[in-house]
């Protein structure tokens, strides 16, 4: 029985010309962003005083092999951080301003660029109550499913006095 829902499967991907992973759409993230009493608020994150920010994984539940997370602003370290958030280990931290602080009011943007799923990949960012340096959890959807838990990052202020320390 197995076999047949293997056949298919590879039957539908010939048919609609899905012949390689390559076929599959690449789409970013929609972001929504709530503050702490849940309300829907700006997608900039904002940094309230001169200094850099770390970003973590600090969890993740995916099998995907290529959604990478990007950096959009500030345009001076725009790009791509890693190419493959999925295989990252948790705990794996990137920091930013660690030579050259940002200067208060510097906006922080990020998608996950993501293959299409059955719905389309998700970033919640959502401030994290009473966090000191302030802090804000983002929540990666794929798309496969509804969890939001796919990739789940911490993007933290470092204030310019604290410094910043690399892993």
């Amino acid at each position: 029985m197995r076999v047949r829902y293997l056949w298919l499967s590879l039957a539908a991907f010939a048919l609609f010309g899905c012949s390689s992973a390559s076929d599959v759409p690449r789409v970013p993230s929609t972001v929504e962003c709530r503050d702490p009493a849940g309300q829907v608020i700006s997608c900039n994150v904002t940094l309230e005083q001169p200094g850099g920010f770390t970003l973590t994984i600090v969890s993740r539940s995916c099998d995907a092999t290529n959604d990478e997370i990007q950096i959009l602003q500030p345009e001076s370290i725009a790009g791509t951080i890693t190419t493959n958030g999925c295989a990252e280990p948790i705990g794996m931290q990137w920091a930013y301003g660690t030579t050259t602080p940002f200067p208060s009011g510097t906006a922080i943007n990020l998608v996950i660029v993501a293959d299409q799923y059955n719905n389309p990949p998700g970033l919640r960012v959502t401030q994290i109550p009473s966090s000191s340096p302030t802090a804000w959890r983002m929540e990666f959807e794929d798309g496969a499913d509804t969890d939001f838990n796919d990739i789940v990052l911490e993007l933290r202020q470092v204030p310019a006095a604290a410094g910043l320390r690399t892993r």
